[in-house]
């Protein structure tokens, strides 16, 4: 990346490129190294020489930072750093340092942030879904649904499905139904 300018790549990769979504009007991207999936420059890992990319993997968080003095050597070119995502804030402290604090790109600092928090909202929402805990509302006073149980009784003669209403037709003691 050190002879081509960062705005030139920009330029050729901001409507044609493999990650890029386009949906209702909004255009997204899925590449590495953006931490808000927005398809905008300041936030490009493609376009730019310093990228911070987060990414959950079960208990951890790992945090990849992009060497630009180091952009012609790929197995060299990054820096990443595996945290564990049990606290969120010391997380959350931790990735503020590695961006913000070293002036490494202060600019997105409060995105990648608000990417640890989404983060661990979604890990918190993936264990309730596994455990059948999932509330099905949402807020305070959500009752927890278990979605392994049987339907109830009452519930089916609510419903109109009594346990002895069948749609098959009943058979003839001789196996066979009655063809008059």
């Amino acid at each position: 990346m050190s002879n081509v300018s960062t705005d030139l790549i920009w330029l050729c990769t901001k409507n044609n490129s493999s990650f890029l979504l386009k949906r209702n009007g909004a255009q997204f991207t899925t590449e590495q190294g953006n931490p808000t999936n927005l398809s905008k420059s300041k936030f490009s890992g493609i376009a730019n020489s310093k990228t911070v990319d987060i990414r959950g993997a079960g208990a951890e968080v790992v945090v990849t930072l992009k060497k630009p003095e180091e952009a012609n050597k790929p197995k060299s070119s990054s820096q990443t750093k595996k945290l564990k995502a049990a606290d969120p804030r010391k997380v959350a402290k931790t990735v503020n340092a590695l961006v913000k604090d070293s002036y490494y790109r202060p600019d997105i600092a409060k995105a990648a942030v608000a990417r640890i928090g989404k983060l661990g909202a979604a890990s918190i929402r993936a264990n309730r879904m596994a455990n059948n805990k999932l509330g099905v509302r949402y807020g305070r006073g959500a009752e927890e649904f278990d979605f392994n149980r049987d339907i109830k009784k009452g519930t089916k003669q609510a419903l109109g499905m009594e346990e002895d209403d069948d749609d098959v037709p009943d058979l003839a003691p001789g196996g066979t139904e009655d063809m008059d």
